[in-house]
């Protein structure tokens, strides 16, 4: 038996359909209130939880021979710094404590390319970069601490996990959608005004998803691996777009210094109406700041590979084309 925490979030229902695809029965450990659409059809057992609750870990996790803690806030908008921490952070040590309460052979934590301490000089990120859990942005953050939490359980308790830090992701069965799915949908809805001058690291959802299953089997125990794909400019994206859809959005290249005035227009705009911002200073400044992420550790372990971006941004549109999400 396998259990998926955040199973019906954007990674963790390709995950998912991965799993059922190489015939492992799999628990869908979800929160009551969760939105279950991506689970729909798949042939699962869902159970309650939450990272929040230990106890409902251990109920969740009994019997489980592998588990994915794919449960995660990302917010890159200002007001849910609590949330973060209680769910990224204390729920991640939550997490470990159940695996070992609940006798859990392996657990393979996915963190964030983001909880990364950046390199000197714009060097390239790789594994020997650590967790920082001082740095500014609280999504990084609290990843960070989360990670090291799990890290000292195996160090201290014997726990057996191995940590997977995913960049950027895009791809099919984005139900809710992500950042990246929703600029995608603001684009062909003729919406996208204006984009960054800088660009990231993005890749497939279900590379990653392969790359957390060869993880959990075959990688090394207390270590951290960064599961990328291909850095491309903000620019290239729309031209994808472009190619694939018409010219649906025209939109203008702004320097940073009015995109972080737009930032701080639309944080004002969303704490008086509850309206989630499109741009935000954390947003704003991953996409200029240094994205050349190496996944070498990966593929020498476990033979983690990615697949081209532009397969993957083609198969995304054709994806929310079936939904109607775009026409």
């Amino acid at each position: 038996m396998i259990v998926v925490t955040g199973a019906n979030g954007f990674l963790g229902n390709n995950l998912v359909r991965q799993l059922l695809a190489d015939g492992e029965q799999v628990r869908c450990m979800v929160r009551p209130t969760s939105d279950l659409r991506s689970l729909a059809g798949l042939d699962v057992a869902t159970v309650p939880g939450d990272l929040t609750d230990l106890d409902s870990l251990v109920k969740a996790f009994a019997g489980a021979k592998v588990v994915y803690n794919l449960a995660g806030v990302i917010a890159i908008a200002p007001g849910r710094e609590r949330l973060m921490a209680d769910v990224n952070w204390h729920g991640a040590a939550n997490v470990a404590e159940a695996c070992l309460a609940a006798k859990v052979e392996r657990l393979c934590h996915v963190s964030s390319c983001h909880a990364l301490k950046e390199p000197p000089d714009s060097g390239t990120f790789d594994e020997q970069q650590p967790f920082d859990p001082d740095m500014r942005m609280v999504y990084g953050r609290t990843k960070a601490r989360g990670s090291l939490d799990v890290l000292s359980a195996v160090r201290d308790r014997g726990l057996d996990a191995v940590i997977g830090c995913p960049t950027g992701i895009i791809g099919p069965h984005d139900y809710g959608p992500s950042e990246m799915g929703a600029t995608f949908i603001d684009f062909a809805r003729g919406r996208l005004a204006a984009v960054t001058p800088g660009g990231y690291n993005f890749v497939d959802v279900r590379d990653v998803a392969a790359g957390l299953i060869a993880l959990a089997q075959r990688g090394r125990t207390g270590e951290y691996y960064l599961v990328s794909g291909e850095r491309v400019e903000i620019t290239w994206l729309i031209e994808q777009l472009t190619e694939l859809l018409g010219p649906c959005s025209k939109p203008r290249k702004l320097g940073g210094t009015l995109l972080y005035l737009i930032a701080d227009l639309m944080a004002l705009a969303s704490r008086l109406t509850g309206a989630r911002p499109r741009v935000t200073r954390d947003s704003v400044e991953t996409l200029m700041s240094n994205s050349n992420f190496s996944h070498a550790k990966a593929a020498a372990a476990v033979g983690y590979t990615s697949r081209p971006l532009r397969e993957t941004v083609s198969d995304s549109v054709q994806w929310l084309q079936s939904t109607g999400a775009i026409s």
